[in-house]
């Protein structure tokens, strides 16, 4: 039972394709680490000189050309001035979970407020509006400009015995 079961997985890889991976880096000077996107990844970006934000899905990356195609449309990744990278689940939860605190308080203090007229609701209003704005921070996505301390490459993987 060994050896069929052996045989078929090897006829299975044999049979399959191999294909290349294209993907999009994003670099940062002097950190090893990179953020890698693939075809099918959605990217916010801004092209130079240009105040507009563009969202498109990444269709195809041509590495010869240096380009990528977002939804149909070839971009050169020279022509990219900034990006915008979303922050980490952690991140976003933390953040939506302070600002829905300091909503909540913000409504609590407003119905104490009428209530009972006799004490000073200014700190909680202040608290609830810091928790609030530490929220709003950590919920934005960072805007990354492009140029001396970050950079996009595009890059192909390919396996051995491929063309």
């Amino acid at each position: 039972m060994k050896s069929i079961c052996s045989s078929l997985l090897l006829l299975l890889c044999w049979a399959a394709p191999l294909s290349a991976q294209k993907m999009l880096l994003l670099e940062r000077k002097n950190s090893p680490k990179t953020t890698k996107y693939y075809v099918g990844d959605v990217l916010t970006y801004q092209y130079r000189n240009d105040d507009m934000w563009y969202t498109a899905m990444i269709t195809d990356v041509l590495v010869e050309q240096k380009t990528l195609k977002l939804d149909q449309f070839a971009v050169p990744i020279d022509s990219i001035g900034a990006f915008k990278v979303s922050k980490k689940p952690v991140a976003k939860i933390s953040g939506g979970a302070l600002m829905t605190f300091g909503t909540t308080l913000v409504f609590a203090s407003t119905v104490a407020l009428l209530f009972n007229e006799d004490y000073n609701y200014a700190h909680l209003y202040g608290g609830a509006v810091a928790s609030a704005g530490v929220g709003y921070l950590l919920i934005k996505p960072k805007r990354l400009k492009l140029g001396a301390k970050y950079r996009l490459r595009v890059v192909e993987i390919r396996f051995p015995g491929q063309q």
